[in-house]
């Protein structure tokens, strides 16, 4: 879910894609033809990833719920995520079952493998079976797609397809359960977001690199942040230095322990900063990853950093930031 010309949610637009890297304030995504392009880190405003085949019940739950809160908060990719809904489905069903070859019989309603007449008489020409689902087949044939219930179907098809009533029964409260989650999962999001807008003098919404905060110019030192904290919050601050891994969580942090990591922060002055990151991102993750893998675990960089307003403590003397941003140190310009 992208804003490429930072226009705001109705702007939105929904994309799949094969591959995606963030590094800092630039992401590049790779689409599924190979071409790829890149956009700045805080124009991509949702992501659902795919986990690695095959995918379970509770995964495919997890992703359908994922789509259906995205589809609430931005209405105009609606048809876009329901379509790819619609396909993930399949590909799952695909995947649990290889599908069966057809079998020329009469029950199968035509003169070749390739059409199917269900009960009432309804024609499918040109079948190719897409996957076979405990309640089903899901099809491709000459007008389209279409999924066949086997209780629409002939006996000797039904037998063909090993179809079990008790199965698909099961199969069919699974859906149900599955679609009901969706719709509750929008519900709930929907309702958290209307909450935290309605709380004074907060914005608990706002991304820590969106466009409600203004990015402040220039190199900072951390002396400089923490001896005027008030002034620096809610604004993106850009510091050098070297980058650890850290568990200090105290102040507004102090419960962020599960949802958030913690690093450390150096500058030239030995002057230290603590910051954090949400777990469930690629972004935090992949910082932590390069941290682990170094031998010292330690980079040295350039971070991004701000004081989300409702992050300060009114005790606070030090520095405790979200860290919204990291790349390495650009290169001096030499005239």
């Amino acid at each position: 879910m992208t804003d490429p010309s930072n226009l705001g949610p109705k702007f939105v637009r929904a994309e799949r894609f094969k591959d995606l890297k963030i590094f800092g304030i630039s992401t590049t995504i790779t689409r599924l033809d190979g071409s790829s392009y890149q956009i700045l880190t805080q124009r991509v405003v949702g992501k659902v990833e795919l986990p690695k085949v095959p995918i379970d019940d509770a995964q495919l739950t997890d992703i359908l719920s994922n789509l259906g809160s995205l589809a609430e908060l931005y209405p105009q990719t609606r048809s876009d995520l329901i379509d790819f809904a619609n396909k993930l489905r399949e590909e799952v069903a695909a995947a649990r079952h290889a599908p069966p070859e057809m079998t020329n019989t009469p029950d199968s309603g035509g003169e070749d493998s390739e059409t199917i007449v269900d009960i009432y008489g309804t024609t499918y020409k040109n079948v190719k079976i897409r996957a076979v689902e405990p309640d089903g087949l899901l099809i491709f044939h000459s007008a389209g797609a279409a999924k066949l219930k086997f209780t629409d179907l002939p006996e000797a098809l039904q037998k063909a397809h090993n179809y079990d009533p008790e199965k698909a029964a099961a199969f069919a409260q699974k859906d149900a359960q599955m679609q009901a989650a969706l719709r509750k999962s929008a519900v709930e999001d929907r309702a958290k977001m209307s909450e935290r807008q309605t709380k004074k003098g907060t914005n608990a919404n706002a991304q820590p690199d969106g466009p409600l905060f203004k990015e402040v110019p220039g190199v900072r030192s951390l002396i400089e942040i923490e001896s005027d904290l008030s002034g620096f919050v809610d604004k993106i601050v850009t510091v050098q230095g070297v980058i650890t891994i850290d568990s200090y969580y105290n102040y507004n942090y102090r419960e962020a322990r599960d949802t958030h990591f913690c690093f450390r922060i150096r500058d030239a002055n030995l002057d230290s900063a603590h910051v954090y990151s949400r777990k469930d991102t690629d972004f935090a993750r992949d910082l932590r990853a390069q941290l682990l893998d170094t031998g010292s675990g330690a980079l040295t960089g350039e971070f991004k950093l701000v004081i989300p307003r409702e992050r300060l403590s009114e005790h606070q003397t030090s520095v405790l930031a979200t860290l919204v941003g990291y790349g390495p140190i650009p290169e001096p310009d030499i005239e």
